[in-house]
């Protein structure tokens, strides 16, 4: 594994997606807190009040075009257009707003690698996959992480290097492992990470969808 050998790397945080019941002050002490010099981008359906300390910049539309793909990956491509329209950075943390973080939410920034994307998995085929490197999901009637005979990564949360960016965050797909029942947004992002050959590593992340807190198996 390569990692970017320099003290101090620009990030960029991009919070994008419809704001539900966004919460800044977990946001901020669990995330922003620990990468004080990020700048967040908000672009959600409804920016106002959301009392970041970090410097951040608000892209105050989102204007959907295409049909036949998931409308938060042109919201995604919106909001990384707007970003680099402020400047360049070495990672990208992409999140949704209705993420809930617990401790040690992200790896340790000298740990990112400059050579793949770090996300969860949506569908695992390993039984063993921790709880953590797993989206929580509920199927076929039970509660927990999907297991079954091939991998499908998780859309809610992940970092890039600037390097496989414009790969990622984009809205041009390719082909992924998908049954029609399962043709769904992750597996979307699954086609997208595929069409640009971008390699990806399965990653711990402290943190849930906040209306699977009170479920989730590793909530404080």
């Amino acid at each position: 594994m390569q990692t970017l050998d320099i003290l101090q790397p620009t990030v960029a945080v991009l919070v994008s997606g419809q704001r539900r019941d966004f919460d800044s002050e977990n946001l901020q002490e669990q995330v922003l807190d620990k990468l004080p010099n990020a700048d967040v981008f908000l672009c959600m359906d409804d920016n106002h009040n959301t009392n970041i300390e970090n410097r951040s910049f608000v892209a105050q539309k989102f204007e959907p075009t295409q049909s036949g793909i998931h409308p938060q990956f042109e919201r995604n491509e919106q909001c990384y257009n707007f970003m680099k329209t402020k400047g360049e950075y070495d990672f990208i943390v992409k999140t949704r707003p209705d993420m809930r973080y617990f401790d040690d939410a992200l790896p340790s920034i000298d740990s990112w690698p400059d050579d793949a994307v770090q996300l969860r998995s949506r569908i695992v085929s390993e039984e063993g996959t921790k709880n953590c490197e797993r989206s929580y999901w509920r199927v076929r009637g039970r509660t927990g992480p999907d297991v079954r005979s091939f991998d499908m990564v998780d859309d809610q949360l992940f970092i890039t290097p600037s390097s496989l960016a414009d790969k990622v965050f984009t809205t041009s797909m390719g082909s992924a492992e998908c049954t029609k029942e399962l043709d769904c947004a992750e597996c979307q992002f699954q086609r997208i990470l595929n069409n640009g050959s971008v390699a990806t590593r399965r990653t711990c992340f402290n943190a849930v969808i906040s209306k699977h807190y009170s479920r989730y198996p590793d909530r404080p």
